[in-house]
């Protein structure tokens, strides 16, 4: 089995696309919500992408096996007080 690499953006616009191959699930000690994972099949091999934050969360619960997803990072966004992460995940 091919080891897996994580996606972390480190800049705003950063993107990772590929073919979802697998959706599962994983715990957190921060939340009670599971956070999806989603592994994408890439050009440059396997991406994993976990839904840790919460806007990421809510846009990977609608990605299916077989499709096509492009996970961007759009930065940092002032929400009720705080600063969060925002991402957009398109599908084909």
């Amino acid at each position: 089995m091919t080891p897996t690499t994580r996606f972390a953006p480190q800049h705003t616009g950063d993107v990772v696309s590929g073919h979802v191959v697998e959706v599962s699930s994983t715990t957190s000690e921060y939340t009670s919500d599971l956070i999806p994972v989603v592994t994408l099949d890439t050009d440059s091999g396997p991406v994993t992408v976990e839904g840790f934050h919460i806007s990421l969360r809510s846009e990977l619960q609608r990605v299916s096996v077989g499709q096509h997803a492009a996970v961007t990072y759009t930065g940092r966004r002032h929400a009720t007080g705080r600063v969060r992460h925002s991402y957009r995940v398109t599908t084909v």
